[in-house]
């Protein structure tokens, strides 16, 4: 929650400690470090929603497959999305066989459908796949290298 309290900005930590800043005190890196410890605890956050998503997706299909999609769209394009939202913008770029597996979700999310018909082996192949390159941008992000595109 951000909010503007008499020229300074109030500031909402994730893990429960709120503080404020002048505008005219902090230099541009503390800024920067604060974006950077934000998204770090963002980025955990929503990874702790999928860290188990090759072992767990047969029993959730749909939750799980739509928050890949948001997660990895997060990573790559630093939008914070819904996962429908994180579908549709993820088919873009996967290849056909995944597509129809995040279409077949979306469709049961949206209620234009009530079974998905998709087989073990698909789902773990994509949640694996998915969460293998999921891990490797948080680790890369998280070392201290610059990845996301767009501030939010």
């Amino acid at each position: 929650i951000w909010g503007i309290k008499s020229g300074a900005i109030a500031v909402f930590d994730p893990l429960g400690k709120t503080g404020e800043y002048s505008r005219d005190t902090k230099t541009k890196d503390d800024r920067n470090k604060h974006d950077y410890i934000f998204k770090r605890r963002h980025i955990e956050s929503i990874y702790n929603d999928i860290k188990n998503a090759v072992e767990d997706i047969d029993e959730n299909p749909v939750y799980y497959t739509l928050n890949l999609c948001r997660v990895l769209y997060y990573l790559k394009e630093g939008i914070v999305s819904s996962k429908r939202e994180g579908g549709e913008l993820s088919r873009e770029h996967l290849p056909d066989k995944y597509k129809k597996i995040v279409e077949q979700c979306l469709k049961v999310y949206n209620g234009a459908a009530f079974v998905i018909e998709i087989s073990h082996e698909d789902l773990y192949e994509f949640a694996y796949l998915m969460l293998e390159e999921i891990n490797k941008l948080k680790n890369y992000f998280l070392a201290g290298n610059t990845l996301l595109k767009k501030e939010y």
